[in-house]
């Protein structure tokens, strides 16, 4: 008499279908970019393979690849980038809308807007924007107004130094220079012996 099969739960079933959605190597031959030296791999973070297997993103995350995407090596969860010009410019667009994103979304005793405000300090965020051919200045100035639209900027300004640090170099450029609001200068009006530079400032 033969023997009966084993039945096949639910749970069972659930478990298979979520291990056929990961990212799993299944060769061990290399990607083809993989010898090209104008491409640099990359490995994918679990939530943007999440994103992208859900079809949907958090705010401020985008998307870049699809299932057929050449440079996109699936069975390792690596993707494969040409860093040119446009290549690099993209990116540090991609970093300053997300960072300026990040100011709407996040609780105001968090961690991460921390972070965001604490770049947005920095002589980093000065050297990204001058990539872009964009003011720091003009960008740093309406930082608080963001903040007080998203009713964050009364906590912060009692428990975050880089937002009250923020709030005071508005009003020091709006009441102490001849600031323009026009994109062309970079910090021009900001050169004099009695103006500091935004990294000079103390916290």
């Amino acid at each position: 008499m033969a023997r009966p099969k084993k039945a096949i739960t639910k749970a069972q079933i659930n478990a298979e279908l979520e291990r056929k959605k990961q990212f799993k190597p299944k060769r061990t031959t290399d990607h083809f970019l993989s010898v090209n030296a104008e491409y640099t791999c990359h490995s994918l973070d679990e939530d943007i393979i999440t994103a992208h297997r859900a079809g949907k993103v958090a705010s401020g995350q985008d998307v870049f690849f699809g299932l057929m995407d050449d440079c996109l090596d699936a069975a390792r969860g690596e993707y494969y980038i040409h860093w040119s010009d446009e290549n690099i410019k993209a990116l540090w667009e991609s970093v300053l809308y997300r960072s300026l994103g990040m100011l709407r979304y996040t609780k105001a005793n968090s961690e991460m807007l921390n972070d965001e405000l604490e770049w947005i300090c920095s002589a980093n965020f000065d050297y990204v924007c001058q990539c872009l051919d964009l003011d720091a200045c003009s960008i740093r100035i309406a930082v608080p107004q963001i903040l007080q639209q998203y009713n964050q900027l009364n906590e912060l300004l009692v428990t975050n130094k880089y937002a009250k640090a923020l709030c005071e170099y508005k009003h020091f450029i709006l009441n102490g220079s001849n600031f323009s609001s026009s994109n062309s200068h970079l910090y021009s009006d900001l050169e004099g012996p009695h103006i500091p530079l935004w990294h000079d400032l103390k916290f």
